[in-house]
């Protein structure tokens, strides 16, 4: 009967051979029905406590993965869209690269960037403040922004000269066939 305190107060559980000594001492008492009342609510009140801690443990277990599922899910959702809103040429990518350079706040509740800049520098962005974080990211990796921002392989100039005066892009091109047409008339 005292086990049954133990059980309940998180004290620590008899050895193996105890147990099986006791639960063969209780099946004995219940084939040949010397048991009373108290006794068998005891035994069974013992069994459905071990059922319980079992079934406990699977769940904390369980809500723990589901937990880190979540975190896991919120903040890749929070740094794409960052990188959206930053102009990245590939939020995917972001995504790998800044999910290893996050972490939780104290209560565990919220992430934060911590990115270190060229100089050596940490700077912390929580999550309302994640695209500046991605901003400030690209700017150090001017290869992995998107559109004119950057200077990757195979990119264009983001300006173009003023006194050349001659088409950047294939719209531009079409638009002045015509006149492009004329000139060549004229050369010929």
């Amino acid at each position: 009967m005292e086990d049954n305190n133990a059980a309940a107060t998180g004290a620590p559980e008899p050895d193996l051979s105890t147990l099986v000594q006791r639960l063969g001492e209780h099946l004995e008492r219940l084939e040949t029905g010397t048991m009373d009342d108290a006794e068998r609510r005891a035994v069974e009140s013992d069994r459905r406590v071990r059922e319980l801690s079992s079934e406990r443990e699977r769940l904390s277990a369980a809500a723990g993965s589901w937990e880190k599922r979540y975190k896991k899910g919120l903040l890749g959702r929070l740094i794409s869209e960052a990188a959206v809103a930053a102009g990245a040429y590939r939020p995917d990518q972001i995504v790998t690269l800044l999910s290893q350079k996050s972490r939780w706040n104290e209560e565990g509740t919220d992430p934060i960037l911590a990115l270190t800049s060229a100089d050596g520098k940490e700077s912390l962005y929580e999550k309302d403040r994640f695209v500046e974080g991605v901003k400030a990211y690209l700017a150090d990796n001017p290869n992995l922004a998107g559109g004119g921002a950057g200077g990757g392989a195979g990119s264009k100039p983001s300006t173009t000269p003023a006194s050349s005066g001659s088409p950047t892009t294939l719209s531009e091109l079409r638009r002045m066939r015509s006149q492009l047409e004329d000139q060549a008339q004229q050369m010929r």
